[in-house]
């Protein structure tokens, strides 16, 4: 057979006993492999088989194409095989590490270095298969000024954490709640940050119930993503403080978190083939494929992005050993989280306007808001600048008109409906 399109001629086999629409071609692709290990090929009911060793490099080698030559869609399709092949690896109790193509193998070490960089979930699972890997070099981060002994001290629990796991890689809970993969997600990327020099405070969904809110992180969203047969997805938000004269970005700072701790953060790439940003996360389990049920997704925002504001440490409220941002502005990025998820197109996103309405129902129902009766610190420039302002008397006043009972709360804190 001759395809036009490649200029070669493709070896088939045609089935002349199949009637009917059914595919009776079936295209054989023949390769050549010069080696001395034919031991490895193993017969499995009646025909040759090569080890899971060499499909696995094969298809990093096709994985490794240059992209002018494969779409992202494509990519990312083989890159699912590899991680599903490598799981197979992982479970594997005789696995033949002698290669049966030397030359692949050899060829193979820069290609896992950079299958590892995007995706190092599959550390283990290389290095079973004999690859030594080298640990990415981070990116040197100019702290902002020492840390001083009057500010809250450094989180004593998260560096245990890290001491017990180190050189064993067992995850530090077994069987850990929902609620526990969150908080102890929290701990340990705020404290790693803290080494870099990095303040951090945490706002979202996982703030509201340190605050005393009653609703668990995300459960909610848990409920009605099951209900449609989805993964559901756990995450800690995350405001990162950082000098005005900084130029740190945020892909920067998710990396040096999986340089300093490659066990338990990795990064995949964006499910949008457009987008260059990296998904930051945490693993809770030794299984070499995470998803969002053996992980816990981290949001990584600077100030700036959705009118997070750069405050200074001593506005940042502790509880539970974690820094959470003041309730004030917690209380209005709610506001804000409802009103764009009511806006959104995206089905997932416009049913999270539901839990961002229990969250807000639940905050103005807490002690926390006495204490705004009195302060009414809308116009503080240090938390909301003055585009986020106008923008948030709006979002009031759809919000009551939305929640009618929630106008005299609304108003009992200083806005005008």
């Amino acid at each position: 057979m001759w395809d036009a399109k490649d200029e070669i001629e493709v070896l088939s086999y045609y089935d002349h006993t199949m009637k009917g629409k059914s595919e009776k071609t079936c295209v054989i692709d023949i390769s050549f492999i010069d080696t001395t290990a034919v031991h490895l090929v193993r017969d499995v009911n009646g025909l040759p088989f090569v080890p899971i060793s060499y499909v696995v490099l094969q298809k990093l080698e096709e994985w490794a194409a240059p992209f002018a030559k494969t779409s992202s869609t494509a990519r990312r399709a083989v890159a699912d095989v590899i991680q599903a092949l490598l799981k197979i690896v992982f479970l594997s109790d005789d696995l033949d590490t002698e290669p049966l193509c030397p030359p692949l193998w050899d060829a193979s070490r820069e290609r896992v270095q950079r299958f590892v960089s995007e995706s190092s979930g599959s550390v283990a699972t290389w290095k079973k298969l004999g690859f030594d890997l080298e640990p990415p070099v981070a990116k040197t981060v100019s702290p902002p000024s020492p840390i001083r002994s009057s500010e809250p001290p450094q989180i004593v629990y998260s560096s245990e954490v890290l001491s017990e796991t180190e050189g064993q890689q067992l995850p530090p809970i077994s069987n850990p709640t929902r609620t526990q993969m969150v908080m102890m997600a929290a701990k340990d990327s705020v404290l790693l940050l803290h080494e870099c020099g990095w303040r951090s405070a945490i706002f979202g969904g996982l703030a509201c119930f340190l605050y005393g809110n009653t609703r668990p992180p995300n459960v909610c969203l848990l409920l009605t993503l099951l209900r449609q047969g989805s993964q559901p997805v756990q995450d800690v938000d995350l405001l990162v403080l950082v000098s005005p004269e900084s130029t740190v970005t945020a892909e920067e700072l998710k990396q040096n978190l999986v340089i300093l701790d490659p066990y338990h953060f990795f990064t995949t790439p964006s499910k949008d083939p457009l987008a260059s940003y990296h998904i930051l996360w945490y693993r809770l389990t030794n299984d070499p494929v995470q998803n969002a049920k053996t992980s816990c997704k981290i949001d990584l925002l600077l100030p700036g992005v959705m009118n997070l504001p750069n405050m200074p440490p001593s506005l940042i409220h502790w509880d539970e050993g974690l820094p959470l941002v003041p309730f004030s502005l917690l209380l209005l990025q709610k506001l804000q989280a409802w009103d764009d998820h009511r806006k959104s197109k995206d089905p997932i996103k416009w049913q999270r306007q539901r839990t961002d309405m229990e969250d807000l129902d639940g905050l103005t129902g807490l002690s926390a808001l006495e204490l705004l009766k009195s302060s009414q610190p809308w116009s503080d420039a240090t938390l909301f600048n003055l585009e986020f302002q106008k923008l948030t008397k709006e979002r009031v006043i759809n919000y009551c008109a939305s929640f009618p009972r929630s106008v005299p709360i609304w108003t009992s804190i200083g806005f005008k409906i």
